[in-house]
């Protein structure tokens, strides 16, 4: 799509009701191809860089060793008893 609308053969309007997507993304894609070449039209991964809500993998395996203790000893390891203990915990 791209190279036929770099050699004129079409419009981006053309290209994008022949291939079934929008302007929008054909003007990406151009975008991408003035900068970077061929690669630039490679797919592109949408997860993010960095999770900032993610848990330390200490704080992890403290949750996982606490649910097995808890359900070992037959009591409650459900979502608002493990941030308890945790709290309780300085975690």
């Amino acid at each position: 799509m791209v190279l036929k609308i770099r050699v004129r053969q079409l419009t981006v309007t053309a290209s994008a009701t022949e291939s079934g997507v929008s302007r929008h993304y054909l003007h990406e894609l151009l975008a991408r191809y003035r900068v970077e070449g061929i690669t630039g039209l490679e797919p592109r991964s949408r997860a993010p860089a960095n999770s900032p809500q993610q848990v330390s993998e200490r704080v992890r395996q403290r949750i996982v060793t606490l649910w097995a203790a808890l359900l070992a000893e037959g009591l409650d390891a459900g979502p608002v008893t493990i941030p308890w203990h945790l709290l309780g915990e300085g975690v």
